[in-house]
Formats: C-alpha cells, sequence, structure tokens
C-alpha cells in the first residue's frame, strides 16, 4: 500500500478495523488486514507536528472547525501517542518503509 502523508492516519485506522472486524459480518474489510503485507510512508508526522504557526493562522474570531485537527496533530499529543501503539501492534511482521525530509520544513507566514 502506498500513502500519502495526509492519508496515512486513515490507512491506519482502516487496518486497525479490519483486525478488529468479525469477518461473518463483513468479509472485504476482515481480509484487508491479511491481505496487507506493508505499507510505504512518505512524510508521516508519527509523533506529531509543530503546530504553532498553523495555530496562529487559525486564530481569529470565527470557530475555525480545522483547530481541533490542529490539536489532534501536534507534537507530543495524546492522542497521536496512543494510535502509534496501536498501529506498532497492529502492523507486526508486515514491513514498514518510511521516507522522511532530513532537513527543516519553513514555517506557514501570514501574508
Amino acid at each position: 500500500m502506498d500513502y500519502e502523508s495526509h492519508q496515512a492516519k486513515p490507512a491506519a485506522q482502516c487496518l486497525i478495523k479490519a483486525v478488529q472486524t468479525n469477518e461473518d459480518d463483513h468479509p472485504t474489510i476482515a481480509t484487508l488486514y491479511r491481505a496487507t503485507y506493508g505499507m510505504l510512508l512518505f512524510a508521516v508526522p508519527h509523533k506529531g507536528l509543530v503546530v504553532d504557526d498553523i495555530q496562529k493562522m487559525l486564530a481569529g474570531p470565527d470557530n475555525n472547525p480545522r483547530r481541533a485537527l490542529v490539536q489532534q496533530i501536534r507534537s507530543k499529543s495524546d492522542l497521536l501517542t496512543l494510535q502509534l501503539v496501536d498501529f506498532k501492534n497492529l502492523i507486526r511482521d508486515r514491513k514498514v518503509v518510511s521516507f522522511y525530509e532530513t532537513g527543516q520544513t519553513r514555517q506557514l507566514e501570514f501574508v
């Protein structure tokens, strides 16, 4: 399987659902886990992102619905920590290859 970074979280959630699904209820979903041999992950922030610049852009009088999402992907997020543990337990003997940046990404600027 090949997923870009914004799709990696749903991919992991899909595998978790597949392993927990009763084969009698949803055979296609249940067999997805057995059919997955590995994953290629491109720039997936497994342990979160520094989101200060994104939060500044979302600040304002309106209650932006993306604030909750940004909180979920911040560094040291409890949600990401739990999901990473679940994913490691789930993936077991399957192969995972991660490609990531080695340089610092520029921060967002509000213009």
